[in-house]
């Protein structure tokens, strides 16, 4: 299927980061869509994926709610991921640690080391490049690139992990998708989207702009014509966050690729 790009309505691509894409060139890559062998309902697999780990069970983004996502045979674990001072990526959702540690610093002030000293939950806060060996082997990876100028570096240590085929990255920063497919068009790139676009369309154009396989979506945004549309256009969608059983059921019975969950048994 050929890619073509369309024009977005301004008033839509300004909250994605536009400005920043406009100065990038698109280029061209391959379409990898991963199928998983994971658990289904109906005719239609769904892919069971822990949210920040199973962050319903135990503190989100720390070794405790992987091992528990490990446990529950999750076909893919979501995970965030921003940059201390020094530079080093870590598996955080917040830029300030106020909500996670009940310390008022934003993680930007810290250098790694120095972030050891505020815990989640007991625990410290991990690197990706330390998470990513200890979990590709048992099931992929959403990394979810939370700040601007990740790209190069995230794109670095899965390359050099070799685990770029177990790793999709999503992001709300446009240009950061853009950025991963101009480094090596091979890398997995999904559209996340917080709120409804103005329409199904403009949601389609803007998951083909980056050359995405899947469009993550909120669970308070999604339409069942979007899904539709997007299967016709050969990409997946993946709903975020579901934990009510009823509401996983009746995404599940509609035929979605994949269900993010803080309690992904539920799935």
């Amino acid at each position: 299927m050929s890619k073509r790009i369309f024009p977005l309505p301004q008033r839509w691509y300004r909250g994605y980061g536009w400005s920043a894409l406009t100065r990038n060139f698109l280029f061209p890559g391959t379409r990898h869509i991963a199928v998983a062998a994971g658990k289904e309902s109906g005719s239609r697999q769904v892919m069971r994926i822990a949210h920040r780990g199973a962050s319903g069970y135990a503190p989100e983004n720390t070794w405790a709610a992987f091992h528990k996502a490990l446990e529950l045979d999750v076909d893919m674990i979501e995970l965030d991921v921003r940059r201390t001072r020094d530079h080093e990526l870590v598996v955080c959702h917040d830029a300030r640690l106020d909500r996670l540690t009940g310390n008022p610093v934003t993680l930007r002030e810290l250098s790694f080391i120095e972030l050891q000293q505020h815990q989640v939950g007991g625990q410290t806060i991990p690197r990706l490049a330390d998470v990513l060996p200890a979990l590709t082997d048992a099931c992929e990876i959403n990394v979810e690139l939370k700040e601007r100028g990740l790209a190069e570096a995230a794109a670095a240590v899965v390359k050099a992990l070799n685990c770029h085929h177990r790793v999709l990255f999503s992001s709300f920063l446009s240009a950061e998708l853009l950025r991963l497919k101009a480094i090596d068009p091979a890398l997995r790139v999904a559209a996340l989207l917080t709120a409804a676009p103005a329409t199904v369309g403009t949601c389609l154009r803007f998951a083909q702009l980056v050359q995405a396989e899947a469009i993550v979506v909120s669970h308070s945004a999604f339409r069942k014509r979007l899904l539709t549309a997007a299967h016709r256009a050969g990409i997946k969608v993946f709903v975020w966050t579901v934990d009510d059983a009823e509401a996983i059921a009746h995404l599940k019975g509609l035929g979605v690729d994949g269900i993010m969950s803080n309690f992904p048994d539920l799935i």
